[in-house]
């Protein structure tokens, strides 16, 4: 029951991404060309500590590590918001999440 209520979730995830990316176009008031990358690498690390910290969930490796999961949301954001350099958001993100966890141990 657990690992079905967390597939769900992360369908449920993935739905409102693939809902932005396919009506981004057809919202021309809010319609930006790309965001920015520090708005995108902070966003991602908020989604994760959100994730794994306060709501617990994940129990497999790119679900379970702020490292990773940054990395990976913060590279399907850049390509659904068509970043210019998109290529480089999943190093950035485990970067960015790697520095996190190193501060969060630290404290």
């Amino acid at each position: 029951m657990k690992t079905i209520k967390h597939i769900l979730s992360w369908l449920l995830f993935l739905a409102a991404i693939a809902a932005i990316y396919f009506l981004w176009p057809y919202i021309p008031k809010l319609h930006t060309p790309s965001l920015s990358v520090p708005l995108i690498l902070l966003f991602s690390l908020s989604v994760a500590f959100m994730n794994i910290e306060v709501l617990h969930l994940g129990s497999v490796k790119p679900f379970n590590c702020i490292k990773c999961l940054t990395g990976w949301i913060s590279l399907i954001i850049a390509l659904c918001f068509h970043c210019e350099v998109w290529y480089f958001m999943l190093p950035a993100g485990v970067f960015v999440g790697a520095m996190f966890e190193l501060i969060k141990g630290r404290l």
